[in-house]
């Protein structure tokens, strides 16, 4: 067991106020030690974001600039994308072919965010008034919170830190306490890329004194936020304290409800690629089976899940997860 996990705050790696276990769902056993951050992490991290909008290493960058360091952390993402893909893997139970394939476009994401950094542009509006000219500028919001769920964590954290960046903001992006090794490993690279100290921070822990924390803290401008519908509710009550603009990405809505009547192989070889999508939530949010077709398939031994492999070896998490969609 190797534990190489740190927080990410203001430039500099830390352990955070707390560990927890990482458990590999495919092993059940633990892989790596967690840190975990608690109101006072998550409050340095907003502070050191905060700053970071006023300091000249970030503030006074051009817009090319700043495209540039996209471009480098685009290429130390590819770079790493297998072992990258091999954490997810470890930490999540995602099968190792979804997690490479995920991962190696990952960067992709980050260049395409780092040719828009030039190009976003102003308006000149033609008014009224032939002694006086008006236009507008775009400026950034402020400091991000970015929050996203435990699958997919590099792909759905791409598009959030992405363009903040490319706008110039900051960022504090919470990774989920179920899976949050690869998020962790992407702050050393995002240190590496030579980001200046504060402008990205990378935390993980708990929902009461690290999500709400975040979400409701007066100096976050905005919350962008990918998950289900039940934390999307306290986020927007959170975002109340704070004012903060709010965007949501929510899931839970996209079920699937298997009859008897189809039982033929072809069949269940495509359902088992829509099971291990619903594993890993990226469009299915729920399925039901019946007893027959879950027994046939169990028994050509073609589902990969985790936690249809063997049930015992699921760690809390993805119980969580497991009798949620049992009880659909």
């Amino acid at each position: 067991m190797t534990s190489p996990f740190q927080l990410y705050i203001n430039g500099q790696f830390e352990d955070g106020a707390a560990q927890f276990d990482s458990i590999n769902p495919a092993t059940g056993q633990v892989w790596a030690k967690m840190p975990e951050a608690r109101t006072n992490e998550v409050n340095r991290a907003v502070a050191a974001a905060s700053k970071a909008l006023q300091n000249e290493a970030w503030a006074g960058l051009t817009a090319s600039q700043r495209g540039k360091l996209l471009y480098k952390l685009a290429d130390l993402i590819e770079k790493a994308a297998p072992q990258l893909a091999q954490y997810e893997t470890n930490d999540t139970g995602k099968i190792i072919r979804e997690t490479s394939s995920q991962t190696a476009y990952v960067a992709e994401y980050y260049r395409y965010y780092a040719g828009i950094a030039d190009k976003l542009e102003g308006s000149y509006l033609p008014i009224d008034k032939p002694d006086m000219q008006a236009w507008t500028i775009r400026e950034p919001v402020g400091v991000i919170a970015a929050i996203v769920p435990w699958n997919s964590q590099l792909f759905l954290s791409a598009v959030k830190v992405g363009p903040a960046l490319a706008a110039g903001c900051s960022i504090v992006l919470k990774a989920s306490e179920e899976g949050p090794a690869p998020l962790l490993a992407f702050a050393r690279l995002v240190h590496e890329a030579g980001f200046p100290a504060g402008v990205v921070n990378v935390i993980t822990g708990f929902g009461p004194e690290c999500g709400a924390v975040l979400s409701s803290h007066p100096d976050v401008a905005h919350v962008a936020f990918t998950g289900g519908p039940e934390t999307a509710k306290h986020i927007v009550r959170n975002s109340a304290e704070n004012l903060a603009k709010v965007s949501l990405e929510l899931g839970g809505k996209s079920s699937l409800r298997q009859q008897d009547k189809v039982v033929l192989l072809a069949h269940a070889c495509w359902l088992n690629q829509l099971l291990k999508m619903s594993l890993c939530s990226v469009w299915l949010s729920a399925y039901k089976l019946s007893k027959l077709v879950y027994l046939m398939i169990m028994q050509l031994n073609l589902v990969h899940c985790v936690h249809c492999v063997n049930v015992k070896k699921l760690n809390k998490w993805w119980q969580v997860h497991f009798n949620k969609v049992h009880n659909y």
